[in-house]
């Protein structure tokens, strides 16, 4: 199998996308582990960036669910991101419904308050790879303006994919859009200013 690290809209990765996929739907572990590879940080990343408790566990559940059914999914790369995507938005509301039915008892455990500022967020892990400056302007967004960001920019969906996906328009896509990157841009020129 050839390496999963070029971007989808290249055509030698549309190429190599296409083999891991017949390989996959032929039961065959190369085709699963390619697509895992290629796919399964921006996933990981997007449950983070959705505070989920647990995105590994997230990540494993969706490629788990995707690869239960790749014998019936037809599409390229972009329809593979589209539908890994909307697993993993499944998988997410899933785990807050699970999250908000808990019951939590709390006992006080003085060194887990002593060390918290040593336990990194699930969203500072998923913004880890940012300038620190980006960072903190991605989270002042919104949920909602964070998740189009991310979709769009990092996950390099179509805005229409995104809009069928997040269960908008193309036109409320395309507003939050632009108006998560303004406020970005008016919080990475503040910084600028004051150093």
């Amino acid at each position: 199998m050839p390496s999963p690290s070029t971007t989808p809209r290249d055509p030698a990765d549309e190429a190599a996308f296409e083999r891991a996929l017949d390989a996959a739907r032929a039961g065959q572990p190369l085709g699963f582990e390619w697509l895992w590879h290629r796919f399964s940080r921006q996933v990981t990343a997007f449950a983070r960036l959705q505070g989920s408790e647990d995105a590994e566990g997230v990540a494993n559940d969706v490629f788990a669910a995707a690869f239960g059914r790749i014998t019936t999914f037809s599409g390229g790369s972009n329809a593979f991101v589209s539908f890994v995507f909307a697993i993993a938005r499944n998988k997410i509301s899933d785990e807050r419904r699970k999250r908000r039915r808990r019951v939590i008892t709390a006992t006080f455990d003085r060194d887990a308050v002593e060390s918290r500022d040593a336990v990194n967020s699930a969203e500072a892990d998923a913004l880890a790879g940012l300038a620190p400056a980006t960072a903190d302007a991605m989270r002042r967004l919104t949920n909602d303006q964070r998740e189009i960001v991310f979709l769009r920019l990092v996950a390099d969906l179509p805005i229409d994919e995104v809009a069928a996906l997040t269960g908008r328009s193309v036109g409320a896509v395309k507003a939050m859009q632009h108006r998560a990157l303004a406020s970005m841009r008016k919080e990475l020129s503040r910084g600028a200013v004051s150093r």
